[in-house]
């Protein structure tokens, strides 16, 4: 037999097969249901978060379609304070804008209303008498 004269110049690591003991084995098993645990979470989460945005996104939608029509009337709906008022004179009931003094609606006042004003009805027991 011959001998070989065998001599090591180098040493390097690569990644090759090694075979798992039981115990290797049976930690890899447990992370790999965590993982598919991790994963249906992480699917379940980001079904939510897609939920959250699209109704985000529908607020902006409409609040875009709001103030297009806004834009395009040149006018928006605000709290405006309106008079209430009895014209005993024309015997008319009125609706008045206080910004602007529009009428914005008006009517012929009831015969109620035309008693109460002149105070022709009686009041009721325990009933205010301010108007």
């Amino acid at each position: 037999m011959e001998q070989r004269e065998v001599i090591t110049v180098k040493t390097e690591v690569r990644e090759l097969p090694v075979p798992l003991t039981l115990d290797e084995l049976a930690e890899r098993a447990q992370w790999l249901a965590d993982c598919h645990t991790q994963l249906a979470e992480h699917e379940e989460h980001a079904k939510a978060l897609k939920q959250e945005l699209a109704k985000a996104k529908q607020a902006i939608v409409t609040r875009r379609a709001v103030l297009s029509g806004v834009v395009k009337r040149r006018e928006e709906v605000r709290e405006v304070r309106v008079a209430l008022q009895t014209d005993m004179t024309d015997r008319k009931y009125l609706e008045v804008r206080e910004d602007t003094g529009e009428v914005i609606a008006e009517r012929p006042l009831r015969p109620e209303e035309m008693q109460r004003k002149l105070r022709l009805v009686l009041p009721i027991a325990g009933e205010s008498h301010n108007e």
